[in-house]
């Protein structure tokens, strides 16, 4: 209480009690809480807009819903559905990244699937699942300056070198939506993955397998 923030070029200079600072904009935050602005790292969208809809009117929802709610900054997240799709979702959030004034701050995209597994997938679509021995995963190497992170299940055929690829291009590997066991997960990690998506939800668990508690 009773406490002054004096910012300058968008960065706390100094936080002062029981002094009157000078400046050219005063902000009046009295009865108010002031904390740094939250980032959301896996969001669909929100206030009635999805990003996936891959339109001007969705995203600018979504980003007052967050700059509403204390959000300044969100990596937009994707769902399993055709790469045409995708793709073009993830051009909205290039535009969207290099716009100087945004309501919240987007840093780039997360591609959550469709390289997950079936059983795990969720509320992701079967029907464009896609496995990385098989499909190609170019459209992610492609939009490298727009994507941040991706979702793998790291059980499926191919994985370790596509997270390889993946890290080698600067994007960060989540491991989610799978069924992977110590055995699939751990080349994978050592290939890159360093972070987890949906833990325990959508995801394998852990269980006493043979007497030795195991993630499977």
């Amino acid at each position: 209480e009773n406490t002054d923030i004096v910012i300058e070029n968008a960065r706390i200079q100094s936080i002062l009690r029981g002094a009157d600072p000078t400046s050219d904009e005063i902000i009046d935050a009295s009865g108010l809480y002031v904390c740094p602005g939250f980032i959301d790292i896996h969001t669909h969208g929100g206030g009635g807009g999805d990003f996936m809809d891959a339109s001007a009117e969705s995203f600018d929802k979504a980003l007052m819903f967050h700059a509403k709610n204390g959000t300044t900054s969100v990596v937009a997240s994707s769902v399993t559905a055709p790469v045409e799709e995708i793709e073009a979702m993830i051009d909205m959030v290039r535009e969207y990244k290099n716009k100087s004034n945004p309501l919240c701050r987007i840093l780039g995209a997360h591609i959550e699937g469709p390289y997950i597994s079936v059983k795990n997938r969720g509320a992701q679509s079967e029907k464009y699942l896609r496995i990385p021995s098989r499909d190609s995963y170019d459209f992610i190497l492609n939009n490298r300056d727009a994507i941040i992170q991706v979702t793998v299940s790291a059980e499926l055929d191919g994985m370790e070198k596509m997270v390889r690829d993946l890290t080698d291009a600067g994007i960060i590997v989540s491991c989610g939506h799978d069924c992977g066991k110590k055995e699939s997960i751990m080349p994978v990690i050592e290939a890159g993955a360093s972070i987890c998506t949906h833990w325990y939800c959508a995801m394998s668990t852990a269980a006493v397998m043979d007497g030795i508690r195991s993630v499977g």
